[in-house]
C-alpha cells in the first residue's frame, strides 16, 4: 500500500478514500507487504523479520501523516494491526466457544451413561446361566427361516423396491457373469426381443430364481448347436 499511497497528493483525496472504503461491510487494512528479496534475508531470523515489518510499518505512518489522514482510521494502518485483529478476534471466538464446551460434555456424559444402562439392562436379560439366551437365539433363528420361506413363496415383507434387482441390475454383479457357449464365447441376451418376462422389473427371491429360469430357457432356444463329430463321440465315450 506504501507505493498506491504515493498517488494521493492532498488530504481531502486521502481521506475521501479512507471513508469510502471505511463504508464498506468488510474490515479493512492498509499494509505492505514485503518483496521476496527483501524477506529473503531474514528467513533465519524471525526477529530481524518483526523489526522490518515494524520500520515498514513506521514507513506507511508516517507517509499518512504528512498527508494529514483523519486518525480515526489509525487502527487500519500496518502489519501489527492486522495481526491483533485477528489474534483479537481468535481469542473472541476460543471465549464465546469455552462457555458451550461443558455443556455438550455433560451431554455427551449423560448419553453415554444411558446407553450403559440400556446394555447392562440387555446383559442382564442375556444371562448366560438361565434359558434366555439360547430362547432368544432360536427366536432369532426361528424369524429368520420363515422370512426366508416368505421370500420363496412370495411376500413384499422383503421391499423389492429397494432389495430387489432388475435383469440389467442383476448382471452389473461381478459374481453374476455372462452366459458362454461351449468355446466359452459370450452369448449376447436380448431380454426383450427374447421375451424374457420381467426383465424390467425389480425382483428378488423365488420370482427371481424364475426369472433366471425363463432367461436360461431362452438362451438354449436361441443357441445353435454345433455339428456333433465322430471324434467329440469317441472323446465323450472314452
Amino acid at each position: 500500500f506504501h507505493n498506491y499511497l504515493r498517488d494521493f497528493t492532498s488530504t481531502s483525496d486521502l481521506n475521501s478514500h479512507l471513508s469510502k472504503v471505511g463504508a464498506s461491510d468488510i474490515r479493512t487494512f492498509y499494509i505492505s507487504l514485503l518483496s521476496d528479496s527483501v524477506r529473503s534475508q531474514y528467513t533465519k531470523s524471525t526477529e530481524l523479520l518483526r523489526h522490518a515489518y515494524y520500520n515498514s510499518t513506521r514507513l506507511e505512518l508516517e507517509a499518512f501523516e504528512k498527508l494529514k489522514y483523519d486518525k480515526r482510521y489509525e487502527s487500519k494502518i500496518g502489519f501489527f494491526t492486522l495481526r491483533r485483529y485477528i489474534l483479537e478476534t481468535i481469542l473472541k471466538r476460543v471465549q464465546d466457544t469455552l462457555p458451550e464446551i461443558p455443556k455438550r460434555l455433560e451431554t455427551q456424559r449423560k448419553n453415554t451413561e444411558n446407553e450403559v444402562e440400556i446394555r447392562k439392562r440387555l446383559l442382564k436379560g442375556l444371562d448366560a446361566t438361565s434359558s434366555k439366551l439360547r430362547e432368544a437365539a432360536n427366536n432369532y433363528a426361528s424369524d429368520f427361516l420363515q422370512a426366508i420361506e416368505k421370500l420363496m413363496v412370495g411376500t413384499l415383507e422383503g421391499n423389492p423396491a429397494h432389495n430387489g434387482q432388475t435383469l440389467d441390475e442383476e448382471k452389473s454383479q461381478k459374481e453374476t457373469g455372462d452366459w458362454v457357449d461351449a468355446s466359452h464365447k459370450i452369448i449376447p441376451v436380448n431380454p426383450q426381443a427374447w421375451g424374457i418376462p420381467n426383465c424390467d422389473t425389480k425382483l428378488y427371491g423365488r420370482q427371481q430364481f424364475e426369472r433366471l429360469l425363463y432367461e436360461f430357457k431362452a438362451v438354449i432356444e436361441h443357441v445353435k448347436l454345433t455339428e456333433i463329430t465322430k471324434n467329440d463321440i469317441a472323446a465323450a465315450t472314452g
